[in-house]
């Protein structure tokens, strides 16, 4: 596994990673609209986790993201790696749209502090948690069925800070 001392500095600093996902800034020039972006996302969500590198198998792989946010106790190792994936997604071009990659990126990090509210799986702040989670469920085009997991992990950090 790797440390975060192996990992470039913009990837692992919280505010960086605020900036790296552009939160509040405009959107880039590609060329997606709602629509498209909506159909990304739900396409994504209904993707299958696939099989863990190095794990034995855990039932999991043939599920969907979908699945794996809203279910009651989502495994911690399947979160991070989401949210790793969205992480390196969201820096290249090629991949994801950057918005899709970042909401992926923020619902991974919403089940696990719900569902695992003793460990983290990212060293953002609270403020800067529910800056991304403000900025994505103001999206028009974020798919419902998410709505309720960044609602209440909003709810969670914003009772923390105070």
């Amino acid at each position: 596994m790797n440390s975060s001392a192996d990992k470039p500095s913009h990837l692992s600093d919280p505010t960086a990673l605020v900036e790296l996902f552009n939160l509040g800034q405009a959107e880039s020039p590609l060329p997606w609209n709602t629509n498209d972006l909506a159909a990304i996302l739900r396409h994504q969500l209904h993707q299958p986790l696939g099989p863990l590198p190095d794990k034995v198998e855990d039932g999991l792989a043939t599920r969907p993201h979908l699945e794996l946010f809203t279910q009651t106790s989502p495994p911690l190792d399947r979160l991070r790696r989401v949210k790793d994936q969205a992480k390196a997604g969201s820096n290249q071009d090629d991949e994801l749209p950057r918005d899709v990659a970042t909401v992926m990126y923020y619902a991974a990090l919403a089940a696990a502090r719900l569902h695992h509210p003793d460990e983290s799986i990212t060293r953002l702040d609270d403020e800067a948690f529910r800056v991304g989670l403000d900025w994505a469920l103001q999206l028009p085009w974020l798919d419902p069925a998410l709505k309720p997991l960044f609602s209440q992990a909003y709810d969670s950090a914003q009772g923390e800070a105070t």
